[in-house]
């Protein structure tokens, strides 16, 4: 097996973490099967020594169970510090193991993957060609992939406004979820077989997913009022863990997954827009200013030469990229960051907009409007 480019500080850490989760794993496993075992012998001896006598308490019995098998843990205070947790897996603490040993299987499932994605990838085991796009091969296995889904689209949700106690039929989260689903499967079929005659139905899923971004994110934090920095952590651990993986396994760019930073970007911006004197967030004034100064703020930075490049210079480390294909133009490392958000630079205020006026108005009223 020949490798296809260098290894990488990142890529000898992840080896070390995956190996040691692994090795973590199957002990537990281990210890779980010996401590069934022994807990299986323990109920089969005790079952025979009540046929030749019954004159064994039910307080002995808890006793002979308790003590012999399961080792309780004292009573005191539980430990929860991130430094403890460390220690208790560096020593291979069978009690913390025992509990944890699904969280250790899901932890190797995933390494094993991220180490596949790394052998298809960055080897020469499994063979390489020219993406080749054949359009009538691209729209069969797309029908068949939407034959086979419909099957599982039949189920009716009927989730509740957190405005009343109606179920919510228009672009609830089943719907949105679902849809952001097809989207990206349309992502992955145009890069994987270089569909460029789809390119402008990419172009439009990219800005509803930006737009969704808006539309999903402002109806949380103006329904719920929740800007605790743990569940906003929650969701940047979810928008960006994966991709942060491959990029560590595989040494790519951050921007080779644009969708994510796109996201990412936008969520932190919808974050900090409702967030911001949320208190007066009721105040149809208030929402209309912070509208207002969205659109002058995406002005400024994006239509005005050369404030894009003072602001994200910064952040030139994280999302700067040169496309290998494009290097006699000699283009600057954030031109694609700068493509990216300027494309849809605008539609992630219109869903913020639209979910206002839903709430504010009702569906069924502005239904009745179009009807009428």
């Amino acid at each position: 097996m020949a490798l296809l480019g260098p290894v990488t500080h990142a890529q000898v850490s992840f080896l070390i973490g995956f190996v040691t989760i692994v090795v973590a794993w199957a002990y537990s496993e281990y210890l779980a099967f010996k401590k069934k075992s022994i807990s299986t012998k323990l109920h089969v001896d005790v079952g025979l020594s009540e046929e030749e006598s019954h004159n064994i308490k039910e307080d002995d019995k808890a006793v002979l169970l308790e003590g012999n098998v399961i080792k309780s843990t004292p009573s005191g205070p539980t430990i929860s510090s991130t430094f403890s947790t460390i220690i208790r897996f560096i020593t291979l603490e069978e009690s913390f193991l025992i509990k944890h040993r699904m969280l250790l299987r899901a932890a190797s499932e995933f390494g094993l993957l991220l180490a596949y994605f790394y052998i298809c990838d960055r080897t020469d085991i499994f063979g390489t060609s020219k993406k080749s796009y054949n359009r009538d091969l691209f729209i069969f296995l797309l029908l068949l992939l939407i034959i086979v889904s419909t099957v599982t689209s039949f189920k009716i949700h009927l989730d509740k406004s957190p405005f009343s106690v109606k179920p919510i039929l228009f672009l609830n989260r089943h719907q949105t979820e679902e849809w952001k689903g097809w989207m990206q499967v349309i992502f992955l079929m145009y890069h994987y077989f270089a569909a460029r005659e789809i390119y402008n139905m990419g172009r439009v899923c990219v800005a509803s997913y930006i737009w969704m971004t808006g539309f999903g994110n402002f109806s949380y934090y103006y329904a719920r009022k929740d800007f605790s920095f743990s569940r906003f952590a929650q969701m940047m651990w979810r928008l960006n863990f994966l991709v942060v993986m491959c990029c560590i396994v595989l040494d790519n760019s951050y921007m080779l997954y644009y969708i994510c930073p796109l996201h990412t970007f936008y969520s932190l911006v919808v974050y900090g827009l409702v967030a911001v004197l949320n208190k007066y967030n009721e105040s149809k004034g208030v929402i209309g200013v912070k509208f207002f100064l969205s659109f002058l703020v995406i002005i400024i930075v994006w239509e005005i030469p050369g404030v894009f490049e003072v602001l994200w210079d910064p952040f030139t480390f994280l999302l700067g990229y040169k496309d290998p294909n494009r290097l006699k133009e000699n283009l600057p490392l954030m031109y694609e960051w700068h493509f990216r958000t300027g494309l849809d630079r605008y539609i992630w205020i219109l869903g913020m907009m639209k979910m206002l006026y839903t709430i504010e108005n009702g569906f069924d009223r502005w239904r009745g409007g179009l009807k009428s």
